[in-house]
């Protein structure tokens, strides 16, 4: 990011060098980060608890760090997944996709350390209005939610079922990085400090 490459193939997103065009990753970049952190697949009615009906795509991790305690414990999953819905259409598919595998790259690169990110009021206010702006923008087609904010008069993950203090900064922090990929102009521009909490947490991995 700005001249960090996401590892492992050396993609760049927001600025190569400095002084130069801002650069967005295409959904091939995409697939070729996620490809290198977790095998990607439609999901399946017999896949555990994921809705149908209602999920969009889930990431689901080999070994996650337990909210207490720091342990790392081993899920019932033999390697790192993304499952997409197989009914979402193009665009939906292109941006859930980018949006586990931001979820991938905050394991692989900081063990779920960025939610700390959040810690800072400011960065974390910038990370809401940006997950309630590229929600909104990239149209869940979902009337019933787009009324149902919160006292902000934004959409929060709260809205869209996730729970737990946790839960909610890893949602943020994968949109955030999501935003940072697909349309760095824009996450610079709206929330410069996120923007620079997530270049010096990536550059100095």
């Amino acid at each position: 990011m700005d001249g960090a490459a996401i590892h492992p193939n050396a993609v760049i997103v927001g600025h190569g060098n400095v002084g130069s065009p801002n650069i967005s990753a295409s959904p091939r970049d995409i697939e070729v980060i996620g490809g290198n952190l977790a095998r990607s697949r439609s999901a399946t009615p017999d896949d555990p608890k994921f809705d149908m009906a209602g999920d969009f795509g889930e990431f689901r991790p080999k070994k996650r760090k337990s909210e207490k305690g720091g342990r790392t414990i081993e899920t019932d999953v033999k390697q790192n997944e993304i499952l997409l819905n197989p009914q979402l259409n193009r665009t939906e598919h292109h941006r859930t996709q980018a949006h586990e595998v931001a979820h991938a790259i905050d394991d692989a690169i900081s063990k779920y350390k960025l939610g700390k990110l959040t810690k800072d009021r400011q960065v974390e206010n910038e990370l809401r209005q940006v997950y309630h702006e590229m929600v909104d923008e990239n149209a869940l087609k979902m009337p019933e939610l787009m009324v149902n904010r919160n006292g902000s008069g934004r959409l929060s993950p709260y809205e869209l079922g996730y729970r737990g203090k946790e839960s909610i900064k890893a949602e943020l922090v994968a949109e955030g990085i999501r935003a940072f990929m697909a349309r760095p102009e824009y996450f610079k521009r709206v929330a410069p400090n996120a923007a620079r909490a997530l270049r010096a947490h990536f550059k100095s991995c």
